[in-house]
């Protein structure tokens, strides 16, 4: 999930300010820690074992710090666990890993995250990615989009609150976002907060229940969202303080 004003001059850092930095911090390790277990906090690839009072504190400090960000960990068993992490660019990431079978309680965990601070993000969205994900680069794309795109949207910060980098199968927008929609008719649209809305695919399973999203479930929702979905054109017209316009990168 990617959440929070847009950084002021440098591309690295969390840079949120420090109310909602604390607000989204306690909320982490209150859902973080629904699961038990031990908790584990890592930071510049330091990890450690602290109490999980100290754990708001934690991440308060280091996010605010460290230049890639802070992650608590709460496993409980080889079949559960939650992770959380504050990264660079306001990039809020939470995840849930559990044994197979538990999909709808899983994507019930993540909504709960999109509505913690709904009026306070630019986007987000639900993803099945791999395990321990920390930012967009790891949680990777889907089919049939360039893996240079990842970088360009994370590039085009100033962009997030208009556009998305993808369609997924539950998706916190804001009124920009729906403006530039093609057709969501056949999709769930709930206003969450002024502004924000969370809109849901019609049929959760086959984005979530389990294997790679089919290729035509997908190419629908592109077709939905439109203009909505950043591109290479969008990009060039819309230059960020972070934007590499060079035509030749590879994968571009």
């Amino acid at each position: 999930m990617e959440v929070f004003p847009p950084p002021h001059e440098e591309l690295l850092g969390w840079h949120v300010g420090v109310g909602t930095t604390r607000r989204v911090a306690e909320f982490a390790t209150k859902w973080a820690s629904l699961s038990g277990g031990e908790c584990w906090a890592a930071c510049s690839d330091e990890a450690m074992k602290i109490e999980g009072c100290c754990a708001a504190d934690f991440l308060c400090s280091a996010a605010s710090v460290a230049e890639y960000g802070a992650t608590l960990i709460y496993p409980v068993d080889s079949h559960k666990l939650t992770h959380c992490t504050m990264a660079p660019r306001g990039e809020f990431i939470a995840q849930s890993i559990e044994r197979p079978g538990h999909w709808q309680a899983q994507v019930a965990e993540l909504v709960e995250v999109l509505l913690a601070a709904p009026e306070a993000a630019d986007v987000g969205m639900i993803k099945r990615a791999r395990e321990e994900a920390s930012s967009w680069l790891e949680i990777g794309q889907q089919t049939n989009k360039p893996a240079r795109l990842v970088i360009d949207y994370q590039a085009s910060r100033h962009l997030w609150d208009r556009y998305v980098i993808d369609a997924h199968g539950v998706n916190l927008l804001t009124d920009y976002h729906l403006d530039n929609a093609h057709d969501l008719s056949d999709w769930t649209v709930e206003e969450v907060s002024p502004g924000r809305h969370l809109v849901s695919a019609k049929n959760l399973a086959s984005w979530y229940s389990g294997g790679p999203t089919p290729y035509d479930v997908i190419q629908r929702a592109r077709a939905d969202f439109g203009k909505m979905i950043l591109d290479w054109d969008t990009i060039q017209s819309h230059p960020g303080p972070y934007t590499n316009l060079n035509p030749n990168i590879i994968g571009r």
